[in-house]
């Protein structure tokens, strides 16, 4: 009986207590209301581990009631995004690559760190498969693409990235196939992002610009990216 009781206050305050907590958290902020939505998705796989299957009447009812709309919801929300997406890269101006587009409407349309996290690894995808074309730096830009030393560096990373790789994989497998593979994968996607920052230099050049600051010239060296 207590039980009982117990799992249906800890189902209440997961389902309903903390979402509506989050809501008057974020209300007068610039967090999306879509967050609640979140929100209530973790506290009820929360509860479906939590509570024991004999108490979880309530959690069943509220799946078969909630999940599809919850499901409309998100489907409603990845569309009206894309759409933003199209609407704002169609309104930037064609100039210069294309990933400066693609970053400036994903920063546009995903707010905060979300929209800066998208257009990093929409870079690293599109340096990586972009081929490498003519350098030609005009004025006050200039960079160090061509010099010397720089790949052999980072080929020298990836060889020792992928020897330990290796080693490191067949030792973990044999505990768990599962954590290896997860170690691999991440190595290489380390070793993507090392070509995809190499490549991602030689149409990045420095900036010089010179200006007067109380009458004194100052050089100023800005990092286009």
């Amino acid at each position: 009986m207590h039980g009982a009781v117990l799992s249906q206050a800890i189902t209440f305050d997961l389902l309903i207590t903390i979402p509506i907590i989050h809501y008057f958290q974020i209300r007068k902020t610039n967090r999306s209301k879509y967050s609640v939505l979140t929100t209530f998705s973790l506290c009820l796989l929360v509860a479906t581990f939590l509570i024991p299957d004999d108490h979880q009447q309530k959690i069943n009812i509220i799946k078969k009631l909630v999940l599809p709309l919850a499901k409309l919801i998100v489907l409603f929300v990845i569309f009206s995004k894309l759409r933003e997406l199209f609407l704002n890269y169609k309104a930037i101006e064609k100039s210069g690559l294309r990933y400066h587009r693609i970053k400036t409407a994903l920063i546009s349309t995903f707010k905060g760190k979300l929209g800066k996290l998208l257009a990093m690894e929409c870079g690293v995808v599109y340096f990586f498969f972009k081929k490498k074309s003519a350098t030609s730096y005009v004025d006050n830009r200039f960079g160090y693409t061509s010099n010397k030393g720089t790949l052999e560096m980072v080929m020298g990373f990836m060889f020792i990235i992928i020897i330990e790789t290796v080693v490191t994989h067949i030792l973990i497998h044999k505990w768990s196939p599962l954590v290896a593979y997860l170690c691999s994968y991440s190595s290489l996607y380390l070793i993507v992002l090392f070509i995809s920052n190499l490549k991602s230099r030689h149409y990045n050049p420095k900036s010089l610009f010179e200006i007067a600051t109380h009458g004194i010239p100052t050089r100023i060296l800005i990092l286009t990216y």
